[in-house]
């Protein structure tokens, strides 16, 4: 395994001073994805580790019960759409 990844990264650097690392993140891209002449686009993601990861799933899932949804979509959400389009004022804030 260890000769496999000093092999899958070449440069200068000797295998043995190389420092592989694995991430768990989250991403989002926002846009107008109908739109091929928008130029605007955002691209957005956290970075934690795994220990980190574990905590906030528990603490989402949570959230998600709490307000019977499934997931969370921002643009459905700013859009009083789908799961949020009979939300109150202060659902909303919560």
């Amino acid at each position: 395994m260890k000769e496999s990844l000093a092999l899958s990264f070449p440069c200068d650097i000797l295998p043995l001073n190389r420092i592989v690392m694995i991430f768990t993140v989250y991403l989002d891209e926002s846009g107008n994805q109908d739109d091929p002449k928008t130029q605007d686009f955002v691209f957005a993601g956290y970075v934690a580790r795994n220990d980190q990861w574990a905590s906030f799933e528990i603490e989402w899932k949570i959230a998600l019960t709490k307000f019977g949804i499934p997931f969370f979509h921002m643009s459905d959400f700013a859009a009083k759409q789908s799961y949020y389009r009979q939300w109150t004022n202060a659902e909303r804030e919560a």
